[in-house]
């Protein structure tokens, strides 16, 4: 383990080695170029032996500085050598001045003494090198009073102790000054430290929490996926079932069957769809609709479902509230249906009222909707909207529900940039206010060229549909041999992809219902080895429904990327089912356009197709 306090030491020594290391090799190179400079000097003005012995110590001392600064001193790390070769140049420098000025009797050289004394208190890495310096001046100023003239004593000794005191005054002020630095410097770099060391800790955390996050949306995929196939068999089945002749008692409970497996689907939705919100990662169309056409057509079933509780139910559209927008429709009617869905199940007499209004001037769009039922308090409206919360639990044990579709609603209006409020007091009803951004569009053509219109379904077909249906799951073979068969369909059943691709290249098929997870081949690559195929061929494209329990929104973007025409997500009812296959027909007609044929069509028994609005309504 790291010691703190040995890796703080280490962290100052680097400091102050990189505050005084320049200036050690300044001095040095100024100090060696100088004594070689002076060697020259010694030989031109001194006479005889004091010449030579002057030019060779100059000369010594100059090479012995340099060699210092162009070895030791050029990427010294350590302070204790920097304040070494610190040390070992002035004792050359003081050398000789003081053989200089005994030697030659030359008194003018003591004031080198003082610039050497000044010069250890500015480059002295530290205050024991300052001290060995000032000691050997001082000690040089001792043994020049007494060996020079006797009239300089006074002065040199005045001038000495001045300037030893001085440049180790100066010293001392210096290094209290770069220590301050350093310790700053070094306090700095703790923090710094505890910093990164917080922010490695937060990366780590949030990689986890990013890492968890994909584990939940995997698993909820796959759950959804698990939950989806056989609750698909439950659905199916009754509805098929629901289209034979039963009596009184055995519709009731198919009913009872249908309504618990719309119910399972609704939670499946509203799950995947909240964690989808709690992820960032909704996703908000924009495309450009009829806001009263599209909010009318719930309208209808809002309206059947508050009849059934003996309420009355209206739909109020202000002046603006008209024509064409630009934004996602699909969401706008589902935040309706889950509110008008809550006041009708929390209203027992009275009305439910939705009002809906467009400012031009802020082209915000008003939904407001309001009950005369249970209401609910201030501390229960500051908590109505997290998630799984209720008013309370008689409310859940009365009511039933998840506590989830407030907060989707809550969701859904944030990722469209808006907001929500309420009102309500208990016992007098609640109203949702419910404001969104929505600009206006100009409404679209509605008139097409000859060319572009699908050709004409015939009502009486020649020869039968022709379905291949790659399924691998037997309860879901069941449930579309149940809905398909009694239609005279020729249904060609697939256990896995690769048996689906080969089924194709050997026969021909007006449409393909493909599954996505399947043994040996999946229906991706499935799909995918279709198309190549029909390019490799120059065949027409067969429409192809990608039937499956993969219902998130990444996994209609991959059925469309391997180039299916649609997805249509399990549990599905035999409507669906019969509405998917119809328009990939009419979708394959167009982009086909096939020697003037017309495409079969499928007369069924089947229930009343259920549309987008009545899945989105299911059981509330």
């Amino acid at each position: 383990m790291i010691d703190p306090r040995a890796s703080a030491k280490d962290f100052e020594s680097a400091e102050l080695v990189a505050i005084y290391a320049p200036m050690a090799r300044a001095y040095a190179l100024i100090l060696g170029v100088y004594y070689v400079l002076l060697t020259a000097g010694h030989l031109l003005v001194l006479k005889g032996d004091l010449a030579i012995v002057m030019a060779c110590l100059a000369a010594t001392s100059g090479v012995l500085i340099l060699t210092l600064r162009f070895t030791l001193l050029r990427a010294v790390k350590d302070l204790s050598l920097l304040g070494l070769s610190v040390f070992l140049i002035n004792l050359l420098a003081v050398t000789n001045v003081v053989t200089h000025t005994s030697y030659a009797s030359d008194e003018a050289q003591f004031v080198y003494l003082l610039m050497i004394a000044f010069a250890s208190a500015i480059l002295g890495p530290s205050l024991r090198v300052v001290g060995a310096t000032l000691s050997l001046v001082a000690i040089s100023v001792v043994f020049l009073i007494f060996t020079g003239s006797e009239a300089m004593i006074v002065n040199k000794v005045f001038t000495g102790l001045t300037a030893v005191a001085g440049s180790f005054a100066a010293s001392l002020f210096l290094h209290r000054m770069v220590r301050s630095q350093v310790d700053f410097r070094v306090q700095s770099s703790d923090l710094l430290e505890i910093v990164e060391r917080e922010r490695m800790r937060a990366q780590n955390m949030a990689d986890e929490a990013d890492f968890a996050n994909r584990a939940k949306t995997d698993f909820l995929a796959n759950m959804s996926h698990e939950l989806r196939t056989p609750l698909n068999g439950v659905v199916g089945i009754a509805n098929t079932l629901a289209a034979t002749k039963l009596d009184g008692q055995q519709k009731e409970m198919v009913d009872l069957i249908d309504a618990s497996g719309r119910t399972l689907a609704r939670l499946l939705s509203d799950i995947l769809d909240f964690s989808k919100i709690e992820a960032g990662k909704v996703e908000i169309e924009r495309v450009a609709f009829d806001l009263r056409a599209e909010l009318d057509a719930s309208a209808l079933l809002l309206q059947t479902y508050a009849a059934d509780k003996k309420l009355q139910f209206g739909v109020t559209y202000g002046e603006h509230a008209r024509g064409w927008f630009f934004g996602d429709a699909t969401r706008i009617k589902q935040i309706v249906a889950n509110l008008v869905s809550n006041a009708v199940k929390f209203t027992d007499q009275g009305e439910v009222q939705v009002f809906i209004d467009w400012s031009e001037a802020s082209e915000i769009l008003e939904i407001k909707v309001c009950d005369t039922g249970i209401g609910f308090d201030k501390e229960t409206g500051r908590r109505l909207f997290q998630r799984f919360i209720q008013a309370d639990t008689s409310i859940t044990r009365r009511f039933g529900g998840t506590g989830l579709g407030l907060a989707i609603c809550r969701g859904l209006i944030e990722a469209m940039g808006g907001g929500m409020n309420w009102e309500s007091e208990p016992g007098e009803g609640s109203t949702f206010i419910v404001r969104i951004p929505l600009e206006r569009e100009m409404a679209p053509s509605l008139i097409a060229s000859p060319d572009a219109l699908p050709d004409p379904v015939a009502s009486a077909p020649d020869a039968p549909l022709r379905i291949l249906a790659a399924e691998d799951h037997p309860t879901n073979q069941k449930v579309l041999r149940l809905i398909l068969e009694p239609l005279g369909i020729d249904l060609t059943m697939c256990d896995d992809g690769m048996a689906a691709l080969k089924a194709y290249q050997s026969s021909r098929f007006d449409i393909i219902l493909m599954d996505m997870q399947m043994p040996v081949m999946d229906g991706l690559s499935a799909t995918q080895a279709i198309r190549e195929h029909e390019k490799a061929h120059h065949l027409p494209a067969t429409p192809i429904v990608m039937v499956t329990a993969n219902a998130m929104r990444q996994h209609r973007d991959q059925a469309i990327e391997a180039g299916a025409n649609s997805h249509l997500a399990k549990p599905f009812t035999p409507a669906s089912l019969m509405d998917a296959i119809e328009a990939a027909l009419a979708e394959a007609d167009v982009s086909n356009d096939t020697d003037g044929g017309t495409s079969k069509a499928v007369e069924t028994n089947s229930p009343t197709h259920l549309s987008t609005d009545e899945k989105m309504l299911g059981m509330f």
